[in-house]
């Protein structure tokens, strides 16, 4: 009930969590982060995207693993959610859209991004194959952006990644690196995904 209550929370909680995020002192942004990630905080995706394009920072690895916590768990709850028309998942569809806006705007800043690999993953793990800002990552970005993206698509085993190749095969002109992990992947969890 606790944690129920500081993820609903979150909104009163800014002014804490920007506090302890903007600290010079990483112990401060630990304490943060980890609140962060046990009550839900989706929130505070535009801040942690925001720190992880500042080079001086020494734990770098911490916010990024937070940020993959936060797109996972966001993940599961829409998945649980999936087929409802409850007011939860209202708000879902809701941090969903935002938080892939947020990650649409650190992609436009990608020289400046420290961990690529987790904002491309969830852009993939939390988009559908015809929503912009996948469209962006795999066909529009910048070339290193894209190469990250496909080499994603042909290895990643997040649920999340899995359901967007088997979606994509609905789209009337799927990415070539979607007919080429159906080629070429063999690993169970994605056989699992495209048989579903």
């Amino acid at each position: 009930e606790l944690l129920e209550y500081l993820h609903h929370a979150g909104p009163a909680l800014e002014p804490t969590f920007r506090q302890f995020l903007a600290q010079g002192q990483p112990e401060l942004r630990e304490v943060a982060l980890r609140a962060m990630r046990v009550t839900r905080q989706y929130g505070q995706v535009g801040r942690l995207l925001e720190l992880l394009t500042r080079k001086s920072l020494v734990d770098h690895d911490v916010i990024a693993a937070t940020l993959s916590v936060l797109i996972d768990r966001l993940h599961d709850e829409l998945r649980e959610t999936a087929g409802e028309s409850t007011p939860r998942r209202t708000v879902l569809n809701t941090l969903r859209g935002t938080v892939l806006s947020q990650l649409d705007h650190a992609v436009e800043h990608w020289e400046t991004l420290t961990h690529p690999r987790e904002i491309v993953e969830a852009i993939l793990i939390l988009g559908e194959p015809h929503h912009p800002v996948v469209k962006r990552v795999l066909w529009h970005a910048p070339e290193a952006c894209r190469s990250w993206a496909t080499g994603l698509l042909l290895e990643s085993r997040h649920p999340g990644v899995l359901r967007l190749i088997a979606e994509s095969l609905t789209e009337a002109y799927p990415h070539p690196k979607v007919f080429e992990a159906i080629r070429t992947r063999r690993d169970p969890e994605f056989l699992a995904a495209l048989l579903r």
